[in-house]
């Protein structure tokens, strides 16, 4: 049988898919920072130059800025939270309240109930179009929300 010693492929394959999953989890690695700690203009996303502002900065993900706090929520309470929508558009049977942020859009998509309209759905996106986290743009949008009352 000399020095060579067979290995089952089933244990190669599951050795070979846990260094690939490591480099993927090392690469989805995304580490924050700004001009004045690093000397760089920021970090960067696919090769697009983004900065970063402490005004805008995402927040630690509290219940203000939990997307489940808005499911089932009324116009008032959008209007009183966030403000007026940048855009409100009527697609037919939902209502769709768009706001914007520096670094993300939020959808807030209501539909008709029996006590009127309330919000079933929350999508956010980047500058680009790529999905974001609702959490994080929620946040960013209740931070100008606040400094607009003030």
């Amino acid at each position: 049988m000399g020095g060579r010693r067979d290995f089952p492929l089933g244990s190669v394959a599951l050795l070979s898919f846990t260094c690939a999953l490591a480099v993927l989890v090392a690469c989805a690695t995304v580490t924050r920072g700004t001009a004045s700690d690093s000397g760089a203009a920021g970090p960067s996303s696919r090769g697009a130059h983004v900065e970063w502002s402490d005004k805008f900065s995402p927040p630690p993900l509290g219940i203000a800025s939990d997307p489940k706090r808005f499911i089932g929520a009324k116009p008032d309470f959008l209007l009183a939270e966030l403000g007026k929508p940048f855009a409100l558009r009527k697609e037919a049977p939902a209502q769709v309240w768009q706001y914007r942020a520096e670094q993300c859009v939020l959808d807030i998509f209501l539909y008709e109930e029996d006590d009127g309209p309330a919000v079933v759905y929350l999508e956010a996106r980047d500058l680009q179009a790529a999905p974001a986290e609702p959490g994080v743009c929620l946040g960013n949008l209740l931070e100008i929300a606040e400094l607009s009352e003030n």
